[in-house]
């Protein structure tokens, strides 16, 4: 490719050759002698130049990574709980705790209001100021107090059968206010007192909760 000058500013471009170098830009203050060179940039900006067509973007689906497998583990056949063990396990840890019979003293027993006219007993191997288990007071209504699990619970008395001796029959049965716990007693009395009163000389205390009897051997006495 030839450049020749006619006039002063004026650039007349000559081209002696086919156009096998794409791209080739010439440049009007060239000087003359000077061959073209091919300059990719200048292509760009050459606007004679043929636009260059991007190659198309096919799209490609990448497959989603697979979930991976869990492996579930059975026990071995000796640790397989069956149902009925399951059941027989729940039955126990729901039941309720049993009831523990303690002694009081004389003074725990008027500050949870018992004491007076009516029936103590205590058990066969104590004596009335260390093993007091039960009172049973004169009159309707609540009257009988024992110590459970810490602290005095009241009973009404549901039946009364035998002897009657101070508003006290020789067979009772009780039930608390709650009603989930019974207590019967049965005692055999002995020779009077001095003073208004009656010995008992054995006797039997039977706490019943669920179904579940605690049996208590007592003596005391009763009076007023």
């Amino acid at each position: 490719m030839k450049t020749s000058r006619f006039k002063a500013g004026v650039t007349v471009v000559a081209i002696a050759a086919t156009l096998n170098l794409s791209g080739c830009i010439l440049r009007a203050d060239q000087p003359e002698g000077m061959s073209a060179t091919a300059d990719p940039a200048a292509a760009v900006l050459n606007n004679d130049a043929e636009p260059s067509v991007a190659a198309p973007v096919v799209a490609t689906e990448t497959p989603a990574p697979e979930s991976p497998k869990v492996l579930e583990v059975q026990p071995p056949a000796s640790e397989v709980v069956p149902d009925d063990a399951k059941a027989a396990a729940t039955t126990l840890t729901d039941a309720p705790l049993p009831v523990e019979v303690q002694s009081y003293s004389g003074d725990e027993l008027f500050a949870a209001g018992g004491g007076g006219c009516g029936m103590s007993l205590w058990r066969s191997e104590g004596s009335y100021s260390d093993s007091s288990v039960l009172f049973s007071g004169i009159g309707e209504g609540p009257q009988l107090l024992m110590k459970l699990n810490g602290k005095f619970v009241t009973f009404e008395r549901m039946e009364g059968n035998g002897q009657e001796f101070y508003g006290q029959f020789a067979q009772q049965r009780f039930r608390n206010l709650n009603g989930d716990i019974e207590v019967a007693t049965e005692v055999e009395l002995g020779a009077k007192g001095e003073i208004e009163s009656v010995e008992i000389e054995q006797g039997r205390v039977v706490v019943t909760r669920n179904g579940v009897d605690q049996e208590i051997a007592v003596k005391g006495d009763a009076g007023c």
